[in-house]
């Protein structure tokens, strides 16, 4: 009646609950197995572990996603105490204090081996070195920690130690026999929901034990203290988070923890350095993404989080973008050449014992610096620069270990749309001794001025920490020629730099006669009088007469246009004397305006 009526599915739990105490197969695993045979069955099972341990094996980005548990930890745990069990953890590496034979969970997790492995599964048990390594400190630190904050508390040791272990069990998953959810013991789904238990365990945290805290606490100190402190704890966790996958970014080049600041930055755009503002539906698809990263089964869908298994599972989704026309990241369309692409990429994630993934990461890393690149860096197969790498031994390690899209580099490539610098553009960039971040920021800012000369020379001309060697080397490479920016800011604008270049002597008398600017706009008045006018000689002298000039500047400007104007020749010489030091100067407004200059001496 029970069963039928108020808890049918306990019945059915608790059957299979039994069973997995049993060392029974799971329901789902029978159902396969009848299906597909035990031959079948154990594939997918040996298909898993391969899958696994290639994700796993030897990967260092791999094995510091351990180190998230000491974030959430962090958050509930009293800092003395932490600060103490971080301590014996690392006291306990060097000597062996016999603290993990007293606890059940240290002991579960730690305590056990295979007593004859094959050679093949001594191989894989050896690329999880740096797995192992991790988990070890982690938990190790969680266990002891909250030990002593147990006994901070006034509990006996083993009253402790329970303690510790009961909490180390929900914030790191407990996978000893029937401490798990049937769903992360199937051997046939275990491809799929392999490396979910730790983030299931996180929300688990986050949600269940939060309420379970809150309504302890509020039995004891009240229901808005109890709120208050479930709030501060959530709030440790949330800055926890961040500080983590700000170190993990700058380190691996993505972030791996659940993070609802950076979330929050995303939605409300305020990490947005793009000069136009990105849509509120763009903000929240990135938004979401960062969500789905982190939830459990999500990363299979969304390539990252963790540790992203869909490395392995790509020709699934490419086949559904094919079968959906789909197209890549760079807007083609996807077809099945790029299936079999893929298979042939993902194969060794099943026949290799361990470490494909590392291998992978490493072997593209160190393929950025082969010396006959135009520049150290990733590049299309057209030979366009995806980004450049940091050749400095540094780098180098890094890229070996965490692969090519570490650097911050690889992250603007990403975050630019995957915009690729030309290769015809590869040389100016070397030649500014820019980074493709800042030249690929100073195309974007090039191309956004506009298709003029005149607006991209300003442009360069009014650029922040840039030095006027760089700015000649962009100036000259988008006029085709030559240009010393210092000597253009001499100038008041580009169509004045343009027409001093083009028009030398006549700049220079223009200059002589007024400002360059009122020179153009009197000159444009003229050219409107001599187009528009039957007695345009008579007109022009009229109305430079009316300008604000001294004589001498009126008669230059008169006899740019009529060089038989000779009335006040003597003052134009003397006009020109007075305002130039150099005979060159005065040599070459002199013949400009028609003077004959011999032995040193100006006729007309």
């Amino acid at each position: 009646d029970i069963q039928s009526n108020k808890l049918s599915k306990y019945v059915a739990w608790l059957d299979e609950q039994a069973n997995n105490l049993a060392g029974k197969k799971a329901a789902i695993d029978r159902a396969t197995e009848r299906m597909i045979g035990r031959r079948g069955y154990t594939f997918l099972n040996t298909i898993k572990k391969q899958v696994g341990s290639n994700m796993t094996g030897y990967n260092v980005r791999s094995s510091l996603t351990n180190l998230i548990s000491s974030t959430i930890a962090s958050a509930k745990t009293n800092k003395i105490a932490l600060v103490k069990g971080t301590i014996s953890t690392i006291n306990n590496m060097f000597k062996n204090d016999g603290f993990i034979d007293k606890s059940d969970f240290l002991t579960s997790r730690f305590g056990s081996d295979s007593l004859s492995p094959k050679l093949w599964q001594k191989i894989s048990n050896a690329g999880q070195i740096f797995m192992t390594g991790t988990d070890y400190f982690t938990s190790n630190q969680i266990v002891r920690s909250k030990y002593f904050e147990g006994l901070q508390k006034g509990m006996n040791e083993t009253d402790a130690i329970k303690y510790a272990d009961d909490f180390a069990a929900r914030v790191m998953g407990d996978r000893s026999q029937g401490s798990t959810s049937e769903i992360f013991n199937s051997k046939t789904l275990g491809l799929f929901t392999q490396f979910q238990l730790e983030v299931n365990n996180q929300w688990q945290y986050m949600i269940h034990d939060s309420k379970m805290d809150y309504q302890a606490n509020s039995n004891i100190n009240g229901g808005l203290k109890a709120g208050a402190t479930m709030l501060f704890q959530l709030g440790q966790l949330a800055g926890f988070s961040y500080l983590f996958n700000e170190l993990f970014e700058s380190l691996t080049g993505s972030r791996a923890a659940f993070d609802p600041i950076e979330i929050l930055k995303k939605l409300f755009g305020t990490d947005d350095d793009d000069e136009e503002e990105k849509s509120f539906e763009e903000r929240l698809g990135e938004a979401g993404g960062l969500l789905a990263d982190n939830i459990p089964f999500g990363n299979l869908f969304t390539g990252n989080g963790r540790i992203p298994i869909s490395e392995a599972l790509t020709p699934l989704g490419t086949a559904t973008e094919v079968l959906t026309g789909g197209t890549d990241k760079y807007g083609n369309k996807v077809t099945w050449e790029n299936v079999g692409e893929d298979i042939i990429a993902t194969v060794p994630y099943y026949i290799l014992p361990t470490g494909y993934s590392q291998i992978k990461k490493t072997v593209k890393g160190l393929s950025m610096y082969d010396g006959k690149l135009p520049v150290a860096g990733s590049y299309t197969d057209s030979g366009n620069l995806r980004f450049n790498a940091d050749d400095t031994i540094p780098g180098k390690v890094k890229a070996a270990l965490f692969g090519q899209y570490s650097s911050k580099e690889a992250q603007n490539y990403i975050d630019s749309g995957f915009k690729t610098i030309s290769k015809n553009n590869i040389q100016e960039m070397k030649d500014l001794g820019m980074n493709s971040t800042e030249y690929r920021e100073y195309r974007k800012g090039l191309s956004a001025s506009g298709t003029k000369n005149a607006d991209k020379i300003e442009y360069i001309n009014n650029l922040d920490n840039v030095s006027i060697k760089q700015k000649n080397i962009m100036a000259s490479n988008v006029l085709g020629r030559d240009i010393d920016m210092k000597e253009y800011q001499k100038y008041g604008s580009y169509e004045e730099y343009d027409y001093a270049y083009k028009n030398p002597e006549k700049y220079a008398v223009a200059t002589a006669i007024t400002s360059f600017d009122k020179y153009q706009e009197y000159n444009n008045k003229i050219k409107d009088i001599r187009d528009n006018t039957k007695d345009d000689k008579n007109e022009t002298i009229k109305y430079i007469n009316s300008l604000k000039l001294n004589i001498p500047q009126k008669a230059m400007f008169i006899r740019q246009y009529y060089k038989s104007f000779d009335n006040y020749n003597k003052e134009i010489v003397e006009y020109v004397n007075s305002k130039y030091k150099t005979s060159s100067e005065k040599e070459e407004i002199l013949k400009e305006l028609g003077f004959t200059i011999k032995d040193g001496r100006v006729y007309w």
